[in-house]
């Protein structure tokens, strides 16, 4: 059973197979999921679902006809890397599921070994989360860094690296700047 008991999941999942899909949302719930599921089959419907909706989980299938697992990664890739995608294929040689490993899919599970399927999304949406986290703190890192913790401005390193690159543009761009100095003791 999931240790995410309960919870629901959305899931993009890109499969050209009604059946199989069913398969999978089935597994998710067997796996102690809420599963809310789209299916699509091309890149304009996939295009389309990942504009309009957050998704928790992109499983794809490798082969279909008009559109395959590395189609599609790219497609995931550029809307938001950081979205677990895991292949699900019956027909899938190794050296291209390593290739697609590589390209920055997850993990890839057999249809005909679907026992693998919960554990790999168990642990890429552990994963998923921590990257989340962790960007989280590089970014109030980065804050911290340039800011002032009681005003919330820039610090004083940050403002000469904004001078320095308004003086820069001015002199090669023939742009023009303004700076107002307000001393607030």
């Amino acid at each position: 059973m999931s240790e995410y008991q309960g919870q629901l999941l959305r899931v993009l999942i890109v499969e050209d197979s009604a059946d199989d899909a069913l398969l999978i949302t089935r597994d998710l719930k067997h796996g102690g999921y809420e599963p809310e599921t789209l299916r699509v089959d091309t890149a304009l419907d996939m295009r389309t679902a990942l504009s309009g909706d957050a998704w928790d989980l992109i499983i794809a299938d490798h082969n279909m006809p008009r559109f395959n697992s590395v189609d599609a990664l790219k497609l995931a890739s550029e809307h938001d890397p950081n979205i677990p995608f895991i292949v699900v294929s019956g027909s899938i040689g190794e050296e291209i599921a390593v290739d697609v490993m590589k390209s920055g899919a997850h993990d890839y599970v057999m249809k005909d070994n679907l026992a693998r399927l919960l554990p790999a999304i168990d642990r890429e949406l552990r994963e998923a989360e921590n990257r989340r986290d962790h960007a989280k703190a590089q970014q109030r890192i980065h804050h911290m860094a340039f800011h002032d913790s009681l005003t919330g401005l820039i610090n004083r390193a940050e403002f000469e690296h904004r001078l320095a690159a308004a003086v820069d543009s001015a002199r090669y761009n023939a742009e023009q700047h303004a700076l107002m100095y307000i001393d607030l003791d």
